[in-house]
């Protein structure tokens, strides 16, 4: 049985820096931001990073929408 993740509290950072809100956003899609640029805090408590988390939580993106990873 597959553990299911708790959106609010998992990212991926993907190899050019971007943060993104799940594994399975391969092209960055769902971005919180560069962590190249901005550190961690700024972008995980940032309005964006908040919406989305929100959103995905609500499974308002498409990507979510098809997910059975969400709780």
């Amino acid at each position: 049985m597959m553990k299911k993740l708790f959106i609010k509290k998992v990212f991926t950072v993907l190899v050019n820096g971007e943060m993104v809100m799940c594994c399975f956003d391969l092209f960055g899609d769902y971005s919180y931001g560069n962590l190249i640029e901005k550190d961690f805090k700024a972008l995980w408590f940032s309005d964006k990073g908040k919406k989305i988390r929100h959103l995905a939580y609500k499974r308002f993106f498409p990507l979510c929408q098809k997910c059975g990873n969400i709780e």
